[in-house]
């Protein structure tokens, strides 16, 4: 029961941070990350979380089907990294 509410939380926020940046959602163009809005600092502190939550999310490690790794990439190429 536990896992089939984290899946359906996982969904959800992946549903809504499409609906939200794709601009159907009501995310102004203010909201839409650019490479040049981060330092090298930030940058790197991105590379860092980015490495540890794809460690987590890989398939070989969470069993699932790809699409946290797939998201994941998709905020990796929107951050700049």
């Amino acid at each position: 029961m536990q896992e089939e509410y984290r899946r359906r939380s996982e969904e959800a926020f992946e549903r809504n941070y499409e609906k939200y940046y794709s601009g159907s959602g009501g995310g102004s163009s203010y909201s839409a990350v650019s490479s040049n809005n981060y330092n090298e600092d930030e940058k790197k502190m991105l590379h860092e979380i980015y490495r540890m939550v794809s460690k987590k999310f890989h398939p070989d490690a969470c069993g699932d089907d790809g699409s946290k790794m797939k998201f994941l990439t998709k905020l990796k190429e929107q951050w700049g990294l």
